[in-house]
């Protein structure tokens, strides 16, 4: 596992809508191991394998993370901000962040009020304070529109787990790039686009114009899922999930079942235990943008459990990092001739 490429990518902030800086790593990253690499109008990087295969498979997982937008600053310096993507926001207050700006990185902190003690706090009861003495010096540093993460640092916890912010789905992009170099490297035939695909936190217009793009025959998204062995989830709740347990099939209205089947054959051949959740209607992830295209497109889900989503110290495990590369090089490599999916069959 190449965990200096994951390092990087976590240590890259990515709010929905700015993902140009993490997009810079990957095209870094991929460009000694891609076929052809592309980059387009909506931020997204494709890396590609065998253009020209009959068999087009699309391999997705979102650059974006969850954080806040600068909106103004008040007469004393202190900004304002609105939420982009579903930040829990009571993880925020008397926090350290970065504001990402056109001259750079500007810090800050979360200003402690009694509005962020109250229940339901909002994006409204959240004030950044940069130590600007006035409106004016404020606005000279930071602008409308600028981008705001918690100023957070990956970490290494047992048993071979990680803790960082934006593992979702940071995680997800270093899978599917890391399944087209391994899937390279066993002399895959079938045509594979990466994407690192933009705005799935707030919008998912990145994998729709993917999709679009490209016209693939079937296609697989990898993105977090909740682990049901985290304090407050419950096995019940869409199924057992556990760290360190193995990449996550999803059963659902959205899902093809033959594509879930080539998977879990695929595991089988390799040996990777995988687990099982049911997503009975949306995935709520980019799956959902990409099955609705070019008629219809087969697509399924592949998660990696995770504790904590969307707060500064999500929690998984590189067992399952890697265990979903493995799994999605191996389907891959299976591919040589076109594949029916037919779900009557």
């Amino acid at each position: 596992m190449n965990q200096e490429f994951l390092h990087r990518l976590l240590c890259t902030a990515s709010v929905s809508g700015n993902e140009v800086p993490l997009q810079k790593v990957v095209l870094e990253e991929m460009e000694q191991y891609s076929h052809q690499l592309y980059i387009d109008g909506n931020s997204n990087v494709t890396a590609v394998l065998n253009e020209n295969s009959n068999v087009r498979v699309l391999l997705d997982a979102h650059a974006d993370e969850v954080g806040l937008m600068v909106t103004c600053a008040n007469s004393s310096g202190l900004l304002h901000v609105a939420k982009a993507g579903g930040a829990r926001l009571h993880c925020w207050a008397g926090q350290k962040v970065r504001i990402l700006t056109d001259k750079g990185i500007v810090h800050g902190a979360i200003a402690m009020t009694d509005a962020c003690k109250k229940e339901g706090i909002s994006a409204k009861d959240l004030l950044i304070d940069i130590g600007a003495a006035s409106q004016k010096e404020a606005e000279d540093l930071v602008h409308t529109g600028d981008t705001v993460v918690l100023d957070t640092d990956w970490r290494m916890l047992q048993n071979n787990c990680i803790c960082s912010r934006a593992l979702d789905d940071k995680a997800g992009v270093f899978i599917v790039m890391e399944a087209l170099k391994k899937a390279a490297r066993m002399g895959c035939t079938a045509g594979v686009f990466a994407v690192s695909a933009s705005g799935e936190e707030t919008t998912k217009r990145g994998a729709h114009w993917a999709a679009e793009s490209i016209r693939p025959d079937m296609a697989i998204v990898v993105d977090v899922t909740f682990a049901s062995d985290a304090p407050g989830c419950s096995d019940g709740d869409n199924g057992r999930v556990k760290l360190g347990g193995g990449p996550v099939l999803c059963h659902g209205s959205i899902n093809s079942k033959p594509l879930r089947k080539l998977l879990e054959q695929a595991a089988k051949r390799c040996g990777i235990q995988v687990q099982h959740e049911v997503t009975p209607a949306s995935t709520y992830t980019d799956a959902d943008a990409i099955h609705i295209k070019n008629n219809g497109v087969p697509v399924t889900l592949v998660s990696i459990p995770l504790r904590y989503m969307h707060t500064p110290a999500e929690v998984g495990s590189l067992n399952d990092i890697q265990a979903c590369i493995d799994l999605i090089a191996e389907f891959l490599c299976g591919l040589r001739e076109p594949v029916e999916l037919n779900p009557f069959e």
